[in-house]
């Protein structure tokens, strides 16, 4: 959108504080006669360009509302659909690294309305994010339900009680809010509305809620939801156990899942309150048991010098090195299934066996990764399930690994990149240097040439897998900028196992662009 303004006379501008112009691209100046600039104290300055504000994140009303609504989730909620907002806490000190772009997420808007004791006013309003399915109770079985909440201290003192009414405005007619208006005095009182998506949002779409005399009081963005038939995955499940032990049988395995009702449970789980808040829809196919001996397994880790020597820690207890039974179970399945390891998907492999350092084990690189294990310690809690699967789908943890900083991490993985192509370039100058400086040799002996280049070419192709994982590995890294105090977030990716509930807005994205793109 452009402005033209043609002014015939003069135009006169005083600003009693800084005046700033930003531009997104060039900023021109000319006259037919002078340019004056004046700095009387300190100069004219020349500098780098500064950044400009978010303005598009803010909206200024031409006047202050006379009250603010929130929308909140009702206690009951499960994660039958996706609910994100900015928590109070993570303003706090829960939040650790990237919450400057993380207010962002939630497009802040500045609302001036006064708290009616202190006259301070409400300041950032945090624009909570909804996902949903179209026909959203015929997918998941429940509404969406919310709460409304109009707190009493930013009401003003010239609102009749008895005749303010809010309206439901959404951005589309693809969306309804049921009912469309709502006394004040119910907002108060936690009043429910009910919100019904009856066709394709082809874009982000928006809930406003207006005062009776047309002020926004309030906001939701609910996200689109175009791609949900690209969004759906198949898993295939792996029963994998000893024979020769009743420790580790299969019965092991199965009393663990069926005491949450078995794997049809759990694909309702993955489908109606977790993965579903992504849009993500999955189904689960049960593939033929894998079985060994326990010898098997103790001979594979006592055989020396392969990437599973060491793999049982403990023969007795069958606790398990995670990374190389990972390993292992990876590399097995592709050699003996090779037909169904190609397939798009994901492969759980359920086991009775135990791991020091895990209850489950996935790996969110290489991006075409999809092998999750759940050891006995997880196999009946279904939050794990989400959280290996979010893992494969490109989530990292939401707390700091180690004692690196987020940008300290993506550092250290761009060092080990940039070292990798400086060997591989300095592979490629051998390369050149060797043909040039013995090309009168080559000349008469083509067999000599065409083993140096072999050769050559070797020693530059042994850095393509480091570079690729390293590459893959920044790429996720900088996918995931948010990080939280261990234990302190609901996050299905935190480690509170007792409250892994959600999945964030920007998880959501991550996650259905790995779905899109490998998986479906």
């Amino acid at each position: 959108m452009s402005r033209i303004r043609i002014v015939g006379g003069d135009i006169l501008e005083t600003t009693g504080g800084n005046h700033k112009v930003y531009s997104k691209e060039n900023i021109e100046n000319s006259s037919d006669t002078q340019m004056i600039q004046v700095g009387k104290t300190g100069g004219v300055i020349y500098g780098d360009p500064q950044k400009a504000p978010d303005i598009k994140s803010k909206f200024f009303q031409d006047k202050i509302p006379e009250y603010v609504v929130l929308f909140k989730r009702l206690p009951s909620y499960k994660g039958e659909f996706g609910w994100d907002y900015m928590r109070d806490d993570y303003l706090t000190g829960t939040c650790i690294e990237g919450l400057e772009d993380l207010k962002r997420v939630y497009k802040p808007i500045e609302i001036q309305t006064k708290n009616a004791t202190t006259s301070t006013s409400y300041g950032i309003y945090y624009t909570p994010w909804l996902s949903m399915f179209v026909n959203h109770n015929a997918v998941i079985g429940k509404e969406v339900e919310l709460s409304i909440d109009a707190p009493v201290d930013f009401i003003s003192d010239s609102v009749d009680f008895s005749k303010e009414e809010m309206t439901f405005v959404p951005s589309t007619p693809n969306l309804r809010v049921v009912p469309d208006k709502m006394p004040i005095a119910d907002a108060i009182n936690g009043g429910r509305i009910k919100i019904f998506c009856d066709a394709t949002l082809d874009a982000d779409a928006t809930i406003d809620i207006k005062s009776s005399k047309g002020d926004v009081v309030g906001k939701m963005n609910v996200l689109k939801n175009k791609d949900v038939d690209k969004l759906t995955i198949n898993v295939y499940v792996i029963k994998s156990f000893i024979k020769d032990d009743p420790l580790f049988s299969k019965s092991v395995v199965d009393s663990q899942i069926n005491s949450k009702g078995g794997l049809g449970k759990l694909e309702e789980y993955l489908n109606k309150q977790s993965l579903n808040q992504a849009l993500i829809q999955i189904k689960i196919i049960h593939l033929e048991d894998w079985i060994f001996t326990k010898q098997t397994l103790l001979n594979t880790s006592t055989t020396p010098n392969t990437n599973y020597t060491g793999m049982v820690r403990n023969s007795t207890s069958m606790l398990m090195d995670t990374a190389k039974y990972m390993n292992f179970i990876n590399d097995r399945f592709k050699k003996g299934y090779p037909s169904i390891a190609e397939h798009r998907g994901l492969f759980i492999y359920l086991t009775p066996f135990s791991s020091l350092t895990a209850g489950g084990a996935s790996y969110s690189t290489p991006l075409t990764s999809k092998h999750i294990i759940l050891f006995k310690a997880n196999l009946d809690h279904f939050p794990s399930y989400a959280h290996e699967i979010g893992h494969t789908l490109g989530l990292e943890h939401t707390f700091l690994a180690e004692n690196l900083t987020h940008n300290e991490e993506i550092a250290d993985v761009q060092n080990k990149f940039d070292e990798e192509n400086r060997k591989q370039n300095q592979a490629k100058i051998s390369k050149t240097n060797n043909l040039r400086d013995n090309a009168a040799y080559y000349a008469t002996h083509s067999a000599q040439k065409e083993e140096a280049t072999k050769i050559l070419d070797n020693n530059i192709n042994i850095y393509d897998e480091n570079i690729k994982h390293y590459k893959e590995q920044l790429n996720v890294l900088k996918k995931n900028p948010y990080k939280f105090l261990d234990r302190r977030t609901e996050n299905i990716m935190d480690y509170d196992l007792l409250n892994q509930m959600s999945f964030y807005k920007w998880q959501w994205s991550v996650m259905e662009q790995e779905a899109k793109t490998i998986y479906h």
